[in-house]
């Protein structure tokens, strides 16, 4: 999961704290409790995601999250890393 976080760091920062307008991953499991949830946000992205709230709080979908085109086991290994 390591490695392949290293694509979203530009983003998210090396440590998940967020970069510019880019968010810190530090509430992802409050958002993200289920992680097949999660794994299917980072699939599709923003302009994919079928709803316009995601996640466990229901947050307001603003776009900027792009879609991954990964494998289960890769998406899966990035999500839990």
């Amino acid at each position: 999961g390591e490695a392949l976080y290293a694509s979203c760091a530009s983003s998210h920062g090396s440590g998940g704290g967020g970069v510019g307008n880019f968010p810190a991953l530090t509430g992802v499991l409050e958002t993200w409790p289920d992680y097949r949830n999660h794994m299917m946000w980072v699939r599709l992205g923003s302009a994919g995601w079928p709803a316009d709230t995601y996640g466990a709080p229901e947050k307001t979908k603003n776009g900027g999250m792009p879609a991954f085109d990964l494998s289960d086991e890769e998406l899966a290994q990035v999500v839990l890393y």
